[in-house]
Order: C-alpha cells, then sequence, then structure tokens
C-alpha cells in the first residue's frame, strides 16, 4: 500500500517476535522502490548483534535501525544496542506525546525514537528530493553527533543531528 501510494520512508515502532520471511520480502521489496524502512531496535535493554530483534535486524539495505537516548544523550536504559546491527539513536526517554482519548502523556522507548529519524529522512528528502533513498540513509548514518556515551552501542556512535544532516546533505549531488 504504501509503495503504491509514494511512501519514501516508513516508520516502524514496533518489533518482537521471530523473523518472517513474509515480512522481509515486503521491507525488501520497498528497497526496491527506492523507499527507507526506519526500525525500532528494541526495548529489552539487550545486544541485537547477539538477540536479533525483527524487523530492525533484517538487515536489508533499506534499514535504519534505531536506539533510543535520554535528554543528555546517554543510551537509555531500556534501549536495545549493537554495534554492527543498531545504526544510530535518537531522542526516546520521556516524549511527550498523543496518547487514546484525546490525551497526551509522556512515552519511552525505541518507538519513541524512531518517528525523529523518519521525521529527519523526510525533511531531507523536502530539502533535497532528488536524492536516493541509499543518499538519505547516509546522509542519517555520517551526520551523527557522535558521543562516547554511544560508542559500541551502535554503527555510528552518535544520536541524529537535524542541521548537520542537512549541512551534509547539502553537499551532495542526485544521482541521475
Amino acid at each position: 500500500y504504501a509503495i503504491a501510494h509514494g511512501a519514501k520512508v516508513l516508520s516502524n515502532s514496533w518489533g518482537g517476535g521471530g523473523s518472517s520471511a513474509a515480512l522481509r520480502v515486503a521491507i525488501e521489496r520497498a528497497a526496491a522502490s527506492g523507499v527507507l524502512f526506519t526500525a525500532a531496535a528494541g526495548n529489552s535493554n539487550t545486544d541485537n548483534d547477539e538477540s536479533p530483534h525483527y524487523p530492525s535486524n533484517y538487515g536489508a539495505e533499506n534499514i535504519v535501525s534505531v536506539a533510543s537516548t535520554t535528554s543528555k544523550g546517554k543510551l537509555s536504559g531500556f534501549s536495545c544496542y549493537g554495534e554492527r546491527t543498531v545504526d544510530l539513536a535518537a531522542p526516546g526517554s520521556r516524549i511527550y506525546s498523543t496518547v487514546p482519548n484525546d490525551g497526551y502523556q509522556f512515552l519511552s522507548g525505541t518507538s519513541m525514537a524512531t518517528p525523529h529519524v523518519t521525521g529527519l529522512a523526510a525533511l531531507v528528502w523536502m530539502y533535497r528530493p532528488a536524492l536516493s533513498m541509499q543518499q538519505v540513509k547516509e546522509v542519517l548514518l555520517t551526520s551523527v553527533e557522535h558521543s562516547d556515551a554511544l560508542q559500541g552501542k551502535c554503527t555510528t556512535g552518535g544520536q541524529i543531528n537535524a542541521r548537520s544532516a542537512l549541512e551534509v546533505a547539502s553537499r551532495l549531488e542526485p544521482p541521475y
């Protein structure tokens, strides 16, 4: 549905259960259509390099696996991590969000961090609409704000940074 309606980025604040061949095929179909797939890394405070979490661990070229950070930029105590399998981090602790029945409350989880990455990808595409999915993913990964607290916890060792992402995107040439 999302591919057919022109989506460029999908926010996936869910996970759990085992690997699914059907889901993997759907994610790979999205990749073939140039659709970025952001995925929550999980909330069990485990190493995804050792204990895979799906869908964030499928390893498809379009997946960006997202850990959660606190307001101080440290890995949230609940967040899954993985030096090889979790790409980057974003704020996910005590995020003020909507809840059913017209309410609001503070929520925490990698499901709260993932939409930050999705929104940043959308912002980059709005700023540079001709960039490819691979280029937007590369912008996200190379523009993080590195921190000692995230070294060894995710591939990039950093948290997203919108200003840096737009600066990196401004220097890229779109594919032809």
